[in-house]
């Protein structure tokens, strides 16, 4: 009964162990995200302004 258990234990610790590395992994990610749609935000800004002397149509299309 004794081994039952621990091998029981044992299992779920392992379980709750990649939960948690699985969750670490994700959370990573989505900063990576975030961190990478506010770059390309504020690079078609940047080149919606460039743009602006140029051309309208591509100075508004860079701005969407």
């Amino acid at each position: 009964m004794i081994t039952a258990i621990k091998v029981h234990w044992f299992r779920t610790s392992a379980t709750k162990s990649r939960w948690a590395e699985e969750k670490g992994i994700v959370c990573e990610e989505m900063k990576r995200v975030v961190r990478s749609f506010k770059f390309n935000h504020h690079r078609w800004l940047k080149r919606g302004h460039e743009l602006e002397a140029k051309s309208l149509g591509g100075a508004a299309y860079a701005r969407k």
